[in-house]
């Protein structure tokens, strides 16, 4: 039943109330009471006549003085005493079994002897010390993440082969620190990354019906493929540099599309690796050869470096919800031609681009191309190697046959205690019959 009230009373009371709330939960009896209205009040009677209301015991500091008027309606008795104490700049302390009103001088001055109180606990707290097992990261990464929770006079060490912490400090710090640990130190997903690297003749990736986006970092030209909510093979999303391309399909159109790449020898199989990494860590396909440069160091002493020369893709995946993978794609292409002096001449064509893609589909990386220079000599045995004279009897030829690279990487994210041979067996699609 809603009740009104009018009291004549004298009240003084401060503002920046804290939140009755605050400590146990003081709920009192009452509901929202229809009109409340005070003239004059002193705040001790008003706060009283709430308590007696309430059922819940308000007492007031002896240094709050003065009163108040106040009129308002459809209000708890809480709301009431909040509007009181905000209008005479009170503060409320709920203190468990009880709420104490007292002005905002005093309540500050609790908190700095309560701040001061806990700083020197710590500070003639005794110390002791613990040793953490870190299972699911590297004891070094979780190190980072407590340096905060240290007390001034708290230290932390990392021991490398038992991936463990040692912490020494205070005994209330040190729960904070375990309990720290507990919500960061849990098992990462892992994703496994299947790789097919096939190198076919130009021409071939435009007949492959994948959508393709780039963008041409020199001519400031993007093209990209937005996909429509039918297009079952999905959308293509653009953002390389230097005309390399990215398209994404689902596992039958790249069934289909290696099935055409293997026909009648259009493509040729570079290398099909499979690597395994864990949620947000790098993980680095190379496959190539390393070749020797040599140059003069400040001494002008001879020396050797050797520089790759070969195929990179570095992936960076994260499961960003719902079955989804954010990958950072940086992939490479580096080759050589060695000059007259010998030194070689390093060609390289690089990328990065971030896309997203659900679980178990393919992103195709295309646009990394070379050039490839072949020489065939025909002619009659014996007298084409006659000395100018031979140059009569055969015939030499320079063929030029640009090559392409297509990339195709299959993310699937391993549930616990699964291989990645089984994940990549969840998501193929099953031979008709």
């Amino acid at each position: 039943m809603k009740r009104s009230f009018s009291f004549m009373l004298f009240v003084v009371l401060c503002s920046g109330i804290a939140p009755i709330t605050d400590g146990a939960d003081l709920q009192g009896r009452g509901g929202v009471i229809d009109h409340y209205e005070v003239h004059n009040a002193k705040i001790p009677s008003v706060c009283k006549q709430l308590s007696i209301y309430s059922g819940v015991d308000i007492i007031v500091s002896d240094k709050v003085t003065g009163s108040v008027s106040l009129a308002v309606s459809n209000k708890t008795w809480k709301d009431i005493l909040e509007i009181v104490c905000r209008i005479k700049n009170l503060a409320v302390s709920n203190e468990g079994s009880y709420l104490y009103v007292l002005s905002t001088e005093e309540q500050s001055k609790r908190l700095v002897e309560n701040a001061s109180s806990m700083q020197a606990a710590q500070e003639l707290g005794l110390l002791k010390r613990e040793i953490i097992k870190i299972n699911h990261t590297t004891a070094a990464e979780i190190e980072k993440s407590i340096q905060t929770l240290l007390s001034a006079r708290g230290k932390v060490t990392v021991v490398t082969h038992t991936n463990a912490l040692i912490v020494y400090d205070t005994e209330e710090n040190i729960s904070q620190i375990r309990r720290m640990i507990s919500q960061l130190d849990i098992e990462t997903a892992q994703i496994s990354i299947s790789c097919k690297i096939i190198e076919v003749s130009s021409g071939i990736i435009q007949r492959l019906g994948i959508h393709w986006g780039y963008t041409d970092g020199q001519e400031g030209v993007q093209v990209g493929h937005l996909p429509k909510p039918t297009d079952s093979a999905g959308g293509v999303v653009a953002g390389a540099l230097e005309r390399i391309t990215y398209g994404i399909i689902n596992q039958q159109n790249l069934t289909v599309a290696l099935e055409y790449l293997y026909g009648d020898n259009k493509g040729e199989i570079v290398a099909q690796p499979q690597i395994t990494t864990i949620d947000n860590k790098e993980a680095k396909i190379f496959m190539g050869q390393q070749i020797p440069v040599k140059y003069l160091d400040e001494a002008g002493n001879t020396v050797v470096q050797m520089i790759n020369a070969g195929t990179e893709l570095v992936v960076k995946p994260h499961i960003s919800g719902e079955g989804r993978i954010m990958m950072e794609l940086s992939p490479k292409k580096e080759s050589y031609v060695r000059q007259a002096d010998g030194t070689p001449i390093i060609n390289e064509q690089s990328a990065t681009t971030n896309v997203v893609v659900n679980n178990g589909e393919t992103v195709v990386i295309a646009g990394l191309t070379s050039n490839e220079v072949t020489s065939n000599e025909e002619g009659i045995p014996i007298l084409k190697d006659i000395p100018l004279l031979g140059n009569l009897f055969k015939r030499s030829e320079k063929n030029r046959e640009k090559k392409d690279l297509i990339i195709f990487v299959t993310p699937y994210i391993l549930s616990s205690g699964m291989t990645a041979a089984a994940a990549q067996a969840a998501h193929e699609i099953p031979a008709e019959r």
